[in-house]
């Protein structure tokens, strides 16, 4: 049994051993003939492949020949439309250029028309400014030749005053302002001025002193009031007014000789006399102080709060406002007539060139030399120029600025007795009897005669408040005289008795000057 089952075992096994080999054999021609299978099946797919894609590679080889014709038949368009594109800028550029060309002369002729236009428009400027030049010129001329005819009316005016002929030269006067006024021309030109001053009849005289007037001054605390001193030991306080004077004796003595005054804050007066005593006035009393070892005392000046300072010909003394007397005294190697001030120094001149200036304050002295030759008579100072002005003994006066440079004024006939500056303006007053006005701004200085006397013009003080000038002379009389031309010329026309009839207009004014009436 067992025996059995090996060899069963055993033929299983020989026959195992003979099937295997025999499968695999089998099973590896199977799988080689499956490979060619997929082999031709593959190769078969491919085949079919290439077919179709050889069919399509064709079809594609059909449609490129289609697409080349196709291509090259754009390519042919493209070609022309690059010829027509090509001959259309060549066109253009024909076209721009003839644009640019035109452009070109377009702005060419825009630049001619605009040179054109300036070139009108300066012939227009041009054109206006001429004619406006001639206007100017003949309205200059116009002005001229009015301004030179009011400058004859006033001439004519004041020969008719002289002989007498008083409303025609009344009328003359007026018409000479008339013009100058109405022509802007100088209302203070000597002609017109001079025959505004005697038309209107200005000036007022009063006798009211017995000696002459040696100064007079606006009281410090009261410019309605002014004060004068005399020769005559007269020291006079006055109410200005137009139609009357109103006058105060402070002080009269004749044993006195009054050379000159000032008056302190509190309106006290203090007078020196030349017999060598001071006056001091004041509101309710009187003392007289003699001046020791003084020759002649003519000026006073304040010197400090302290003190005031008394100029003798040959020596100066300080007078102690506290204490009330003279404590110091200071002599001088010369003898001193003339007495003027700067800012900062008094100046002291006697006989010939030499000038002594005393410092202000300190009292130191130092000598200098007049630029000239002659005697002075007087000097003053300006303060806006600091230009000096001397008056001498012949009536000429010297006129040095602070460069030294001089000018000559010649007019006064005698004496200077007084000058004064006001601004640009300098004053005169001569023994000759005038007072005359120079205008020192203009190097050719002209004089105004204000006033014309028969006496010698001692003094005088200016009244800007009324425009006025009050002159003193050596007999005593005050004259106020009018010095604003404007106001001369409306108490001129006020005084009208009529207008200058035709003929008058005629030969004194001329045809060709239209008629005016002048009387209100």
């Amino acid at each position: 049994m067992k025996r059995q089952y090996i060899v069963g075992v055993v033929a299983a096994l020989v026959l195992l051993g003979a099937i295997v080999p025999v499968g695999a054999l089998y099973y590896k021609e199977h799988k080689h003939t499956r490979q060619l299978e997929d082999q031709l099946r593959e190769l078969s797919e491919k085949e079919q492949r290439l077919t179709i894609e050889r069919s399509v590679s064709k079809q594609m080889e059909e449609i490129a020949y289609e697409q080349k014709a196709v291509s090259d038949e754009q390519r042919e368009a493209a070609n022309e439309q690059a010829r027509i594109a090509n001959e259309m800028k060549r066109q253009s550029d024909i076209e721009r250029q003839h644009a640019i060309i035109a452009q070109e002369n377009a702005m060419a002729s825009e630049q001619l028309a605009i040179m054109a236009s300036r070139k009108a428009e300066e012939q227009q400027e041009l054109a206006e400014r001429q004619r406006e030049q001639a206007e100017r010129a003949r309205r200059r001329a116009d002005t001229l030749s009015y301004q030179a005819l009011a400058r004859s009316l006033g001439s004519v005016s004041s020969t008719q005053w002289n002989l007498g002929n008083k409303e025609l030269a009344s009328l003359l006067a007026y018409a000479s302002y008339n013009f100058a006024h109405r022509y802007h021309g100088d209302l203070y030109q000597p002609n017109i001025y001079e025959s505004l001053m005697l038309a209107s009849n200005s000036s007022r005289q009063w006798s009211v002193g017995e000696g002459a007037i040696m100064k007079m001054g606006l009281r410090r605390n009261d410019q309605t009031h002014f004060v004068f001193i005399t020769t005559y030991g007269e020291v006079i306080s006055n109410d200005m007014n137009l139609q009357a004077l109103n006058s105060q004796v402070l002080f009269k003595d004749r044993h006195y000789d009054f050379r000159d005054f000032l008056e302190t804050a509190d309106g006290t007066l203090y007078v020196v006399s030349r017999t060598g005593d001071m006056v001091e006035i004041g509101k309710n009393y009187t003392k007289i102080y003699p001046i020791n070892k003084i020759l002649h005392p003519f000026r006073i000046f304040p010197w400090n709060t302290d003190h005031l300072l008394v100029i003798g010909e040959t020596s100066l003394h300080l007078f102690n406002l506290k204490t009330k007397v003279f404590d110091k005294m200071i002599p001088l190697n010369f003898h001193a007539s003339i007495v003027g001030r700067t800012s900062d120094h008094y100046l002291l001149i006697g006989k010939g060139k030499k000038i002594v200036k005393l410092q202000k304050n300190s009292g130191q002295l130092s000598v200098d030399e007049l630029p000239f030759n002659g005697q002075v008579t007087t000097c003053t100072h300006s303060e806006k120029t600091a230009a000096m002005a001397y008056g001498m003994a012949d009536g000429v006066i010297y006129l040095v600025d602070k460069n030294g440079k001089q000018r000559k004024l010649v007019a006064h006939r005698s004496r200077i007795s007084r000058l004064k500056f006001d601004d640009n303006r300098l004053y005169s007053t001569s023994y000759d009897g005038t007072v005359n006005v120079w205008d020192v701004s203009h190097e050719k200085a002209d004089p105004i005669r204000v006033l014309t006397t028969n006496r010698w013009v001692i003094s005088f003080s200016l009244e800007k408040r009324m425009n006025s000038i009050w002159t003193g002379d050596q007999s005593g009389n005050l004259t106020r005289t009018l010095i604003d031309a404007e106001q001369m010329a409306s108490l001129i026309r006020l005084s009208l008795k009529r207008n200058l009839t035709r003929e008058e207009w005629s030969q004194y004014i001329g045809d060709n000057v239209p008629y005016v009436k002048f009387k209100p």
